[in-house]
């Protein structure tokens, strides 16, 4: 076990999801998190969006019952808050309300929720039927993290405003700064390589080259075959 603070930088309308995802801020330190916003947006051309649906991929943008937004995050915690709810006939308290549920007491927690609880991992989601795709679009935070000692100075001056000791300070005072890098984004934008209107302009132009075959031409063979069938049809009758 350690001795730290838990944060977790995210988008504000997802899940903050600490287990699995929190960064350790330790006292007696000073901890700077550098941000950056990376956007994943859907575009309203064809065949463009960041994650590609099928038949180029297995994105979804759903509707989820107790998050507004769409996250596979949003979408664990969902899953993960339904099956305690079942299983254990209580609710975690830093999940959704829900009108007739209690919240789990620490036996709740000790003897059922914490064989329940699913913690990003892929296999037990699985076995949950999650079925948790990453979303086509949304809002996500690259960071980095700088660590450094709180210098002697600072101990000794919050010791003579807070009238505790250095060693008091060093053991139980966390300075966390956490700020953009720069104010730009990243946007990444993904698009099918070999869309069916590129296939069809390929044969085209295949056809036009090897064959001589035009538009025009194609018109005349598909009324020459017409004009085939009818006579093959009509000669029958008589």
């Amino acid at each position: 076990m350690s001795s730290a603070f838990c944060v977790r930088v995210h988008n504000p309308h997802e899940f903050p999801e600490i287990q699995s995802r929190g960064l350790l801020v330790a006292p007696g330190a000073t901890t700077q998190i550098s941000i950056k916003q990376a956007r994943t947006l859907r575009s309203s051309a064809p065949f463009k969006a960041q994650n590609l649906p099928s038949p180029y991929g297995n994105c979804r943008d759903g509707s989820l019952t107790y998050f507004r937004e769409y996250s596979k995050v949003n979408c664990m915690a969902e899953c993960n808050h339904k099956n305690i709810m079942q299983k254990c006939g209580c609710r975690l308290h830093y999940y959704p309300p829900v009108a007739g549920t209690r919240e789990c007491s620490p036996y709740d927690v000790y003897t059922c929720v914490g064989q329940q609880l699913v913690i990003d991992s892929d296999e037990k989601a699985a076995a949950l039927n999650c079925d948790c795709s990453e979303p086509c679009s949304g809002v996500s935070y690259q960071h980095g993290v700088t660590h450094s000692r709180i210098s002697d100075s600072y101990a000794n001056y919050s010791a003579t405003i807070t009238g505790k000791s250095p060693e008091y300070v060093r053991s139980n005072y966390v300075i966390l700064k956490v700020y953009y890098s720069d104010l730009s984004y990243q946007e990444t934008i993904q698009s099918a390589s070999y869309p069916f209107l590129t296939l069809l302009a390929d044969i085209g132009g295949a056809l036009g080259l090897v064959l001589g075959m035009t538009m025009m031409t194609l018109v005349e063979v598909v009324d020459f075959c017409f004009q085939l069938c009818w006579l093959q049809f009509y000669k029958r009758k008589t």
